[in-house]
């Protein structure tokens, strides 16, 4: 039997790029709480994940009248609370955070025939800001995961967020620190560590290697966007090549640097060795993942400071039994060491290059040997079970006053 429910709000859903946030509503229901979920919007076509929640479950940003007639209504029913609102977005001058206002009326009639009894966000930007809104019009705790653009870039009202939240959630050591540095007055004791956990049910250890036929296929995955460094690696394959090493490139995502990424493979006269393969559904990226020989992911902090955290996809590699090789950026140090692939300085082409070399003159045995090491660590400390369980304790003590 669920438990009583807990309200999820997030930008979109469910996203194909986002999907650690469908695994954790998935894994968060296994464990006996109940999810009702709004969504502030819905994905463009061609971006939409399944979802395991039930229509019921899920909602969407209504009409504008509807919504006009919702602020109305809980206006007049908690004047105080709603002015609160108003006040806060004002003081933080935090356009969002007034977005959020209105949006909270409708997510709270969602949430109050729902008997939601708490509220959890994803992302410390429109997720939470509408989550603090909402909670005060009904009078609940919330909660809210920080993820990584959330923290380095859009930071408007964070602190105030973090201070009205029950427990702040982040999903790496990196990200702690950033928190504590940011938000003076939010205590160690307030954050809570939960990793975006991995299916190790789903992402399950490769049965057989790629053949040994000396060429080293390596892959990455994500938003073709600066922080990723894609243009780094493109680089290093380019330089391994004119050290007439074989390798192949796959890249799996899209964004809008793709057509900068495509002239740069053919201005390094590398269109035969990098493949971009744009955006792909998870199967896919299992697949590929599978047949690959080395992981990379080339990730800096960009020049508008944006950035990542610690991404998901590195995990889902390690889980399958692949190497990997990462800059020793954010908190990929905190997955990735020598046991398990190599990590290089970022932005450093020439490094990436030498990392990729030494691993296609390695032994498919020791390759193999660094691939069962990631396994082993992807199940002990990322486990998307074990680390639900973790958010689901949070949410029972938090709904107990113990939180």
């Amino acid at each position: 039997m669920l438990r009583p429910p807990i309200g999820y709000v997030v930008q979109t859903f469910p996203l194909v790029s986002e999907t650690f946030v469908e695994n954790e509503v998935r894994t968060v229901r296994e464990q006996g709480i109940d999810v009702v979920l709004a969504s502030l919007q819905r994905p463009m076509e061609g971006r939409e994940a399944p979802t395991v929640l039930p229509p019921e479950r899920l909602t969407y940003r209504p009409p504008p009248r509807r919504r006009r007639v919702e602020i109305l209504r809980w206006f007049l029913r908690r004047p105080i609370a709603s002015t609160a609102n108003i006040l806060t977005a004002l003081r933080n001058r935090s356009e969002t955070m007034l977005r959020g206002c209105g949006d909270a009326a409708w997510i709270a009639t969602v949430f109050e025939r729902a008997h939601v009894e708490q509220i959890h966000a994803h992302f410390a930007t429109e997720g939470a800001a509408v989550a603090m809104a909402t909670a005060r019009l009904l009078d609940v705790p919330f909660t809210f995961t920080a993820h990584a653009v959330d923290l380095y870039k859009r930071t408007a009202g964070l602190c105030s967020k973090s201070a009205a939240a029950a427990r702040v959630v982040t999903v790496c050591d990196y990200n702690i620190e950033q928190l504590l540095a940011r938000c003076p007055a939010l205590t160690r004791d307030r954050i809570e560590l939960v990793y975006c956990g991995v299916d190790t049910d789903e992402f399950t250890l490769r049965e057989e290697l790629p053949p040994d036929d000396g060429v080293l296929r390596v892959l990455s995955v994500g938003r073709l966007v600066p922080k990723k460094g894609f243009d780094d690696l493109i680089r290093a394959v380019a330089l391994a090549r004119r050290r007439s090493v074989s390798i192949e490139l796959d890249i799996i995502g899209e964004g809008h640097q793709r057509a900068e990424l495509a002239a740069l493979v053919a201005e390094l006269g590398v269109t035969e060795s990098v493949r971009l393969l744009g955006l792909q559904p998870n199967a896919r990226v299992r697949e590929a993942l599978v047949a690959t020989d080395v992981f990379a992911l080339a990730c800096v902090v960009d020049a508008s400071r944006d950035r990542d955290s610690m991404p998901v996809v590195i995990k889902e590699a390690m889980a399958v039994g692949v190497p990997i090789v990462a800059t020793d950026e954010v908190g990929i140090p905190e997955m990735v060491d020598a046991r398990v692939g190599r990590l290089i300085p970022p932005a450093n082409p020439e490094k990436l290059a030498e990392a990729l070399i030494e691993l296609a003159a390695m032994p498919a045995a020791e390759r193999r040997a660094l691939g069962l090491a990631a396994r082993a660590r992807a199940v002990e400390r990322f486990d998307l079970r074990q680390e639900t369980a973790k958010l689901a304790a949070l949410f029972d003590a938090v709904r107990e006053g113990t939180g």
